[in-house]
Order: C-alpha cells, then sequence, then structure tokens
C-alpha cells in the first residue's frame, strides 16, 4: 500500500473512532504478525513495531503507520474540507 492511501486510511480511521486520538503509553519491539490498526497489514518479527495498551484493547502498528496517525491526528482540520476527504 503506497504512503498517500495509508494516510488517507488513518485519517479516516481517526475520523469515524476506528482508531484512537490519544495512546497513553507506547512502546516498541519486534512485530509479533499481528494486523496493523492503522493500514491492515501484519507485521512480521523481522518488522519494528509501536504497541500500545490503550483504556479498550492493545494495539500495534507499523512505525511508519505510527508516525502516519501521529501527524494525521494533530493535523489542523481544512477550511471547508473534511478530514476524511482531503
Amino acid at each position: 500500500m503506497d504512503q498517500h492511501a495509508v494516510r488517507i486510511l488513518i485519517r479516516r480511521k481517526l475520523a469515524d473512532a476506528r482508531l484512537p486520538q490519544d495512546l497513553p503509553r507506547v512502546t516498541g519491539g519486534p512485530g509479533s504478525g499481528q494486523t496493523c490498526v492503522g493500514c491492515d497489514l501484519p507485521i512480521p518479527a523481522d518488522h519494528y513495531a509501536i504497541q500500545s495498551i490503550g483504556d479498550a484493547k492493545a494495539i500495534e502498528l507499523h512505525t511508519g503507520c505510527f508516525y502516519y496517525w501521529d501527524a494525521e491526528r494533530t493535523r489542523p482540520a481544512r477550511e471547508g474540507a473534511s478530514a476524511a476527504s482531503a
């Protein structure tokens, strides 16, 4: 999946609350084969993953998806445009 498509997917997941706006604490380590909550692709053991245990459940993201999530959640809304469609 290309970077632009991942950013749009993450933006949409933030807009409809499939991704949290905040993660209380994050750690990193090797992937565990779990699905990345950002891009919906598996995170193999030979990739580094960002992991967090929030209020509801543990989540895991590729490092790139974590950076996109962080950028998108703090991105100011564009005037006259929906954040999910930009």
